[in-house]
């Protein structure tokens, strides 16, 4: 019994990458056979082809739907967004500090190049 993903066929893009939807497919077909390498043999594909999809499904670069995931992965993907939560904070509040200095340093040129004009009128 063959288990290949929708079609029986391997989708290939133009720019010699696999379909998007294949790439879901298989990913899938190795979580029920619970190896990566017999759905590779399957697929013909090569198993680090698939541990690469397998790795991106891990960080959320390729979404196998809602509910496909473990909850180890769910976990994962949640603390990691936390503390991307937490550096995005960190950094509006870094971006608020340098948009102040910044604004005070214009204000102090401003006031140094209006000085510097003023003794300069006055020497003539």
């Amino acid at each position: 019994m063959t288990h290949k993903p929708q079609g029986n066929k391997i989708e290939k893009r133009k720019n010699g990458g696999y379909d998007e939807e294949y790439k879901v497919q298989a990913v899938k077909l190795a979580k029920n056979l619970g190896s990566a390498k017999a759905a590779a043999e399957e697929l013909q594909i090569p198993v680090n082809t698939l541990y690469g999809w397998i790795q991106k499904v891990k960080t959320a670069e390729l979404d196998i739907g809602c509910g496909e995931r473990s909850s180890e992965e769910a976990l994962s993907i949640a603390k990691e967004n936390q503390q991307l939560k937490k550096r995005i904070k960190a950094l509006e509040k870094e971006n608020r500090r340098l948009s102040e200095m910044n604004e005070f340093l214009e204000d102090a040129a401003a006031f140094f190049a209006a000085g510097r004009q003023r003794s300069g009128k006055n020497k003539d």
